[in-house]
């Protein structure tokens, strides 16, 4: 797990060779980003350009009780969380410290294909909680147990985005894709397929 200033991602989006993500997260429009989908609370996902596997889900949500949330780990993807209007506190435990001998068994959710759910937790003491506020991340690998949309201060309202980065080989990015990384100003509607 890694939590911090999205100005302090641009290394680990380097290091795998993933500049899209970082031009999306730092894109001058991203605070003003819509799509049909949030007007009534929903859901949109969205196929980052370059044919890598990467995608981003907007919601638009309410956050809530812990008692009222569930663990997730993705077997396929490293997520990263991002708040793009609102506060958000995030759950967080280690996957091996969660399934143990006696502990909590692992259920695979095939409504979620890259979800594993857990049971509702017996504690506060079973996580860290972080919070997120505007212009912070917090990525998540596959052996990261995290509950996202918790309250921070009373439930309130959150719109936020998550990218899923396929685990593994990305392949690198095309010509196509280097041209668009390397115009000046926002790039975000032509990484995005806005649709």
């Amino acid at each position: 797990m890694q939590v911090g200033l999205i100005k302090q991602f641009e290394r680990y989006c380097q290091n795998r060779d993933i500049p899209e993500i970082y031009r999306i997260l730092t894109d001058s429009k991203l605070s003003k980003l819509t799509h049909p989908d949030l007007d009534s609370k929903g859901m949109a996902k969205l196929e980052v350009f370059g044919a890598r596997g990467i995608s981003v889900v907007l919601q638009s949500t309410s956050t809530g009780l812990s008692k009222d949330g569930f663990f997730e780990a993705h077997r396929e993807f490293v997520d990263v969380h991002v708040p793009l209007i609102g506060v958000e506190s995030i759950g967080y435990t280690p996957l091996d410290g969660r399934v143990k001998k006696g502990g909590p068994v692992p259920i695979y959710n095939l409504s979620k294909s890259d979800d594993v759910t857990y049971a509702p937790f017996e504690s506060e003491s079973e996580m860290t909680v972080i919070r997120l506020t505007e212009g912070m991340y917090a990525l998540f690998d596959p052996d990261d147990v995290h509950m996202p949309r918790l309250q921070t201060q009373g439930p309130s309202s959150l719109v936020k985005m998550v990218i899923k980065i396929p685990v593994g080989f990305i392949p690198a990015p095309n010509q196509q894709l280097i041209d668009i990384l390397s115009l000046e100003g926002s790039v975000l509607e032509k990484l995005i397929n806005l649709g």
